[in-house]
């Protein structure tokens, strides 16, 4: 009794399908890598926990520093970032009371020295009571205020970067 070729053809497809399944299933993903070279960075932060309903004011400046002020405060920093510790990263904390508010200037002067001098910025929001509270989101609609504020200043720099 003779076996029809298209029958063999499918029988042998099947046959390579499952060893190919197998030798994947065995051989399991592969191992994920990234170029993170690229990155010597930095956490500047305000004093104390980051964690607060009030203005994220970083270590080294005062709430009532104008945009010059903080400026120059950060040409400082973040120059000494450079060259004692080789940074060209910095990330810095983020919260509803710090965008759009009197410190909004201030913190501006800060994010411009940085993209100025070529180092990448990463925002991160840190947990206010008010848009998040406990690490969930409590006031969406402020969460977003937030952020639309930083993109409508920030959104086209390229080396400005977010955590949202």
């Amino acid at each position: 009794m003779s076996v029809p070729l298209v029958l063999v053809l499918v029988l042998v497809l099947v046959l390579v399908l499952v060893l190919v399944l197998v030798l994947v299933l065995v051989a399991g993903p592969p191992d994920a890598s990234a170029a993170t070279n690229q990155f010597r960075g930095v956490n500047w932060a305000r004093a104390g926990d980051d964690f607060t309903g009030e203005p994220l004011i970083l270590y080294g400046l005062i709430s009532g520093d104008s945009y010059s002020v903080g400026r120059a405060k950060a040409d400082a920093v973040l120059a000494g970032f450079e060259s004692n510790l080789g940074a060209n990263t910095v990330r810095l904390p983020v919260n509803t009371s710090s965008v759009g508010t009197a410190w909004w200037n201030s913190f501006t002067g800060v994010l411009d020295s940085a993209t100025a001098r070529g180092m990448k910025v990463i925002l991160s929001f840190w947990d206010d009571g008010r848009a998040s509270s406990g690490g969930w989101s409590t006031d969406t609609a402020a969460y977003n205020a937030m952020w639309d504020t930083v993109v409508a200043k920030y959104g086209a720099d390229p080396l400005s970067t977010s955590s949202r």
